[in-house]
This record gives C-alpha cells, sequence and structure tokens, in this order.
C-alpha cells in the first residue's frame, strides 16, 4: 500500500450498490479499510450517495410521468 486512494474509489463504492462497504473498497485498491473510511468521511461519500440516489429517483419518476402522458 503506497500513495493514495484513487479518486476513482468513490465510483467503485457507489456502483456496488445497496452492497456497498469500504471493506470492498478496500480490498479492491490495496488500501486499509481505516484509510478508506477516513477518506470517505472526510469526503462526505455516504451524502453523495444519498444524493445522487435521490437524483436518479427522480429521474426515473419523470421518465415515467413522461411515458403516462
Amino acid at each position: 500500500m503506497s500513495g493514495r486512494i484513487p479518486p476513482e474509489a468513490f465510483q467503485f463504492y457507489l456502483g456496488l450498490g445497496p452492497d456497498r462497504s469500504y471493506q470492498r473498497v478496500a480490498d479492491q485498491f490495496g488500501f486499509s479499510k481505516r484509510a478508506v473510511t477516513k477518506l470517505a468521511m472526510r469526503a462526505r461519500w455516504q451524502e453523495r450517495v444519498e444524493n445522487l440516489e435521490h437524483k436518479a429517483r427522480e429521474g426515473a419518476e419523470q421518465k415515467a410521468l413522461e411515458s403516462l402522458e
């Protein structure tokens, strides 16, 4: 383990879906869970995921409304 956790770690975390975990990110990128957790807290991963999921739901609802019209 050397260097910094790459920025694409968040995208990997987001892509894990409902089964996402910091441990899986740590395993994928070769860092400790503690290092990933510290980064996630600083970068507000949980908040970002919630915002993105909310936007995705809104987009899906909008498409559903358009198809009903």
